[in-house]
Order: C-alpha cells, then structure tokens, then sequence
C-alpha cells in the first residue's frame, strides 16, 4: 500500500521555530519534510563522580513544587524546569549563557534558540 504524503510547509511561506509547534502536525510529519527523522531515545550525558550538592537542592525544589504548579505552556515549563537547573549549572562551571541565539538557515527554518551555553572554564 502507498501513502500519500500530505504537504505540509508551503513554499511561498516563511517559518520561524516557533511557528512548527503553532502547526497541527507529529513532530515526525514536520521533520519528513526536511528528509529527518524522529526517534524518542533515552538520553545519556556524561556523569561525574564529583557531588554537586547545589544541583540536588534544585531537584528536591521541583520535586516539592511540580504538584502545585501547572504546567501547560512551553514558558511555563521553560521558567519553572529549565531555566533553575540551566542558572545552577552556569554557576557551577562557571560558564556565560546566552539566552536568545538567532538562526537563520533559511525561510523555511529560521528564529531564536533559547540557552546556549559557552564554556569560559571548567574546575
């Protein structure tokens, strides 16, 4: 059996980032269009041996406050999620943060990436 791909990105139309999460579409519809795929894996980052206590801290808080909050929007998760955990690592590697990254690679592909993080030093 065929299927027949649906367009879903008009060529006449400028996308920036955020516009694909406004777009009725699975993530593995919208990547097709740019021959990608999406694969949901488990993500394994580098560990340390080292005890970081201040990172604890900011676990045990979400852990008390995520029943008492709601977290239906992307700021929502972003402000009360990310950004904690994102300042704490910044001032644990002592490192610089950029909050708004622009990109442009082309009309169809183009905004602002949040939290890119440079490397000044490490311990």
């Amino acid at each position: 059996m065929i299927m027949l791909q649906i367009k879903i990105l008009q060529e006449n139309q400028s996308y920036t980032f955020s516009s694909y999460f406004d777009l009725p579409y699975e993530t593995d519809d919208i990547l097709r269009e740019f021959d990608y795929s999406f694969i949901k894996t488990e993500l394994y980052l580098p560990r340390t041996d080292k005890s970081i206590d201040e990172l604890l801290l900011v676990k045990e808080k979400i852990r008390k406050i995520l029943p008492l909050i709601s977290l239906s929007s992307e700021t929502a998760r972003r402000e009360t999620l990310v950004a904690p955990v994102l300042l704490e690592i910044i001032a644990i590697c002592n490192c610089q943060l950029k909050i708004e990254y622009p990109l442009r690679v082309s009309d169809r592909l183009k905004g602002t990436l949040v939290g890119k993080i440079h490397e000044l030093s490490l311990y």
